[in-house]
């Protein structure tokens, strides 16, 4: 037996793939590594609790604040936060620091609506995102405005409350006693039995109570309400019931809701009593809890001294005219002046017959027209009607100015002539009205450089022209031919 020991066959090491294997394991680790840290870093612990301590609903126009907190096994941790919100019902989002580690995001919503609150906590390395929906209303007790409500047996119970989008009328109804209403399966709730208990109204914010009465049914129901009046004068600083009237007569009046257009200036409970407050005009209006029948009435809160009718004061009319105030000519404007002993409605007003402009300019009232060829000649007429004051009470007819003189009206041109004395010429006018002045020039009219000299001397032949002018500025023009030998 041949035991020959054969030699071992060395392997040759491929150093370049070694190498490269190195690099790729190395690589390897380092995007392992990346990608643990990546992460590490998003990665939320279960134990980080993000508490949000958001309510149900948020009213309109006040401002609130939704408290934040970061929590890991009941202990508070640092927070810091990020708030946006998508929706544009919110007039501005703000910070507020309650301690370090208990934050606030402040609102102020200005519509009624929802919204969207996007809040991002950081507490190290860790990114927390959460969205809450915000629902904002109409405040529960401005919409409440009665005080007791009735029923009958077997009804629902509608309060028709308008607090903003659907979801915001969703409210909580109870009774201080058992047994008086019933909530359905459709989350209406029904009048059960006959008696008078407390309603609770509760929209998970705030709570109002009302008496309630629940009758027996009752078959006749109106058909229609009205005040017994259309508008109702009130002194400042009384009280009075309205009445209000349903039809058939039989039917009875129950859950009227009573409002004021202006409670600045009328005040109204909800057993329609009204409180005159300040001088001015508020509707009063009674409609039914369904909003199905409603009726309005006018009241006009005025002083005392409104009870009178008013009268007119200080009333002068004056004219444009250049030459004398007391005149007026043809496209002249009169302007008549008129003030009242109360505030009135604006007058109709007739100068000369014919309908004026009136406007109001502070406490007084102007009335403009111009002289036109259809007025009569004379001391000038007017007319003051069609006023009263805020009661209603009309004034008298006024026809005489109570300061100053009266404007008389003259369009009419007085006659010219002109006549030849030997060397001289003489301007005069052949009617009676008073001149106011004269001129003999060349020109065929004139309306200027009138003086009161009424003769002239001639020293060659040809044409010459007279003018007169009267008080109202009326010209009369007349011309002569003239030879001298």
């Amino acid at each position: 037996m041949n035991n020959e020991i054969k030699p071992i066959k060395k392997t040759k090491i491929n150093f370049k793939i070694v190498i490269m294997i190195i690099v790729i394991t190395i690589l390897l680790i380092c995007s392992i590594v990346l990608i643990m840290q990546i992460i590490k870093k998003n990665r939320v612990d279960d134990d980080i609790i993000f508490d949000i301590s958001a309510k149900e609903r948020y009213y309109l126009y006040e401002k609130d604040e939704i408290e934040l907190k970061l929590l890991q096994n009941d202990k508070q941790l640092p927070l810091t936060y990020e708030a946006e919100v998508d929706e544009s019902n919110i007039y501005a989002i703000s910070s507020k620091e309650i301690s370090s580690k208990v934050k606030a995001v402040e609102i102020d919503p200005f519509e009624v609506g929802k919204a969207t609150l996007k809040l991002t906590a950081k507490y190290k390395e860790q990114i927390i995102e959460r969205t809450i929906d915000i629902l904002i209303c109409k405040p529960l007790s401005e919409n409440i405005k009665v005080s007791e409500l009735e029923f009958e047996e077997g009804s629902t119970i509608d309060l028709n409350l308008d607090l903003g989008v659907a979801d915001c009328n969703e409210v909580n109804l109870s009774t201080t006693d058992d047994g008086f209403i019933e909530k359905t399966s459709s989350g209406s709730y029904i009048a059960k039995k006959t008696g008078t208990t407390t309603l609770i109204i509760d929209d998970s914010k705030q709570k109002v109570e009302v008496k309630l009465n629940i009758i027996k049914d009752q078959n006749i129901k109106p058909t229609k309400i009205e005040f017994d009046k259309q508008q109702l004068n009130v002194e400042i600083n009384t009280k009075q019931t309205l009445n209000l009237v349903a039809t058939p007569k039989e039917a009875s009046l129950r859950n009227i809701i009573y409002e004021s257009s202006d409670e600045k200036v009328v005040e109204v409970t909800q057993d329609g009593t009204i409180t005159a407050k300040a001088l001015g005009t508020a509707t009063i209006t009674a409609k039914t809890i369904d909003n199905r029948l409603s009726a309005t009435i006018d009241i006009i809160v005025i002083s005392n001294i409104e009870k009178d009718p008013p009268k007119a004061k200080n009333i002068t009319i004056e004219s444009n005219n250049l030459y004398n105030k007391n005149y007026a000519t043809l496209k002249n404007q009169l302007t008549l002046t008129m003030e009242f002993t109360q505030d009135v409605t604006t007058p109709t007003v007739t100068i000369g017959g014919s309908k004026a402009t009136v406007i109001k300019q502070d406490d007084k009232y102007l009335a403009f027209i111009e002289v036109s060829k259809n007025m009569k000649e004379g001391p000038i007429t007017f007319e003051i009607s069609n006023y009263q004051n805020k009661a209603g009470i009309k004034g008298n007819k006024i026809t005489n100015v109570t300061a100053g003189s009266k404007v008389i009206i003259d369009t009419v041109k007085p006659v010219c002539i002109l006549t030849q004395l030997e060397n001289k010429l003489l301007v005069q006018a052949a009617d009676t009205s008073e001149i106011y002045g004269y001129i003999i020039n060349d020109m065929p009219t004139s309306e200027s450089g009138f003086i009161k000299n009424d003769t002239i001397t001639i020293t060659s032949s040809g044409t010459y022209y007279g003018h007169v002018m009267d008080q109202a500025g009326n010209i009369g023009d007349c011309h002569l031919d003239v030879t001298i030998e």
